[in-house]
């Protein structure tokens, strides 16, 4: 019982970490654009009333959509768009290599129900602050998730399987922290281990997916003509 309930947690656990790399990645992006904000680390923190772990990326600049200007933080609308996308594809892409199956729109689109339900909310406030309604469920369907599930199918089952392994090595580093600790139930990837991550994702995801993934950040672009 012991290790189901060990080994439950660490794919829980995984899940979550996944979902913010996701958020991570968009940052990176962003990053080669625009110095700030610039993601510091990721905080993993265990739900004991709903006995599931919950996450969240600290960044450099704290202010939210509500604060944007435009033209000045155009470029940040669309990275957050493309974020806050790519936080459920992640996760269900993680969850994918896991029962060696394909990765499912319908499954993503779920996602938006339960872990991603602030992201959809961002998403929505996004859209009624700054969009009009712009950005339809048709369009993102489309042009973002459809085309990032077909970036993620496409990777060799090789570099899948390394992405998978890297991360559950901090799943199980965050599980074996939470099982152990005697005080507040939080875990913290940061300095070292956060600049490992990022080199990690970036030299073995971003330099085979760029291109695809700034096309698609092309079509945001398009699509809602701010500019």
């Amino acid at each position: 019982m012991g290790d189901f309930h060990k080994n439950r947690n660490i794919r829980l656990i995984n899940n979550v970490i996944a979902h913010e790399v996701g958020h991570l990645i968009a940052n990176l992006l962003l990053n080669k654009v625009q110095d700030e904000p610039k993601a510091e680390d990721i905080t993993l923190i265990w739900s004991e009333q709903f006995q599931r772990p919950g996450g969240q990326i600290d960044y450099s600049i704290k202010e939210g959509s509500k604060y944007w200007t435009f033209p000045k933080d155009l470029n940040l609308c669309y990275y957050t768009i493309l974020s806050l996308y790519s936080g459920c594809i992640w996760e269900k892409f993680f969850d994918s290599i896991y029962h060696k199956k394909n990765l499912n729109i319908n499954e993503i689109e779920t996602c938006y129900t339960t872990s991603g339900f602030k992201d959809l909310s961002e998403i929505s406030s996004i859209n009624n602050l700054h969009l009009h309604q712009v950005l339809t469920k048709e369009f993102t369907r489309e042009h973002i998730i459809k085309p990032y599930i077909e970036l993620l199918q496409n990777l060799s089952w090789e570099l899948k399987q390394k992405l998978y392994n890297c991360l559950n090595i901090l799943a199980c580093e965050v599980e074996s922290h939470f099982y152990n600790t005697k005080e507040e139930l939080k875990f913290t990837i940061k300095d070292k281990d956060f600049e490992d991550l990022k080199n990690f994702i970036t030299n073995e995801f971003l330099i085979h997916s760029e291109k695809e993934l700034n096309e698609i950040i092309s079509q945001i672009r398009k699509f809602i003509k701010l500019e």
